[in-house]
């Protein structure tokens, strides 16, 4: 066999193997541990990847960008590439900026409370006590991951998949999925916790 073909196979089996999870029975203990780490952030920042599987794609779209959070209700979700946006959330507050421009017209605001108040339990770790949520965790080597089912989510939403690494605990991606073609999945990046993230943050573009 081909040197370089042969160093393809092992890598590609050494990935597909860290890629297996395998479904945790008891999780009383996975869940308190989670539960007292992500209590314990007042504030993350954090780089993304967003990638879009759609139907209507050809091919995945992605876009980059920065995610600020901080304790209580404040949100400042950046695009930085190709497309430009800032959607600022800051408790009742909702502003948007799209391509130098900002957008007066009221966005959806039911929507956007809704999904506010989602993020915020992911970050937060409200998720974990919340009994209106179906949970199933997972594991292999470097990660847990949780699937999250509710019909309160989203009616665009059937499950929501979070990896959190083992070592730190630190949230690794967040995957939306609408259907088995339909997904939205967030690699994050460059996490920083509890640094001091200035109020202005949230309130200016």
């Amino acid at each position: 066999m081909n040197k370089s073909l042969l160093i393809f196979y092992l890598f590609t089996s050494i990935f597909s193997f860290g890629q297996t999870f395998s479904k945790i029975s008891n999780v009383t203990k996975i869940e308190s541990k989670l539960n007292e780490k992500l209590k314990s952030f007042s504030s993350i920042s954090c780089r993304f990847i967003e990638t879009i599987n759609s139907s209507m794609y050809n091919s995945p779209k992605k876009n980059e960008g920065k995610i600020y959070y901080k304790k209580i209700n404040k949100i400042r979700w950046e695009y930085l590439s190709p497309k430009k946006e800032i959607i600022l959330i800051d408790g009742e507050k909702i502003k948007i900026k799209r391509n130098n421009k900002i957008i007066k017209t009221k966005p959806n605001i039911r929507m956007f409370k809704k999904m506010q108040f989602l993020i915020i339990e992911l970050l937060n770790g409200d998720f974990i006590n919340n009994k209106n949520y179906i949970k199933n965790y997972y594991e292999n080597k470097l990660f847990y991951k949780i699937s999250i089912t509710s019909n309160r989510l989203s009616k665009y939403i059937s499950s929501i998949e979070i990896l959190f690494n083992k070592k730190n605990l630190q949230p690794n991606s967040i995957k939306i999925i609408q259907t088995n073609t339909d997904q939205i999945e967030y690699r994050l990046s460059t996490i920083i916790i509890n640094k001091e993230i200035s109020n202005a943050k949230f309130t200016k573009f």
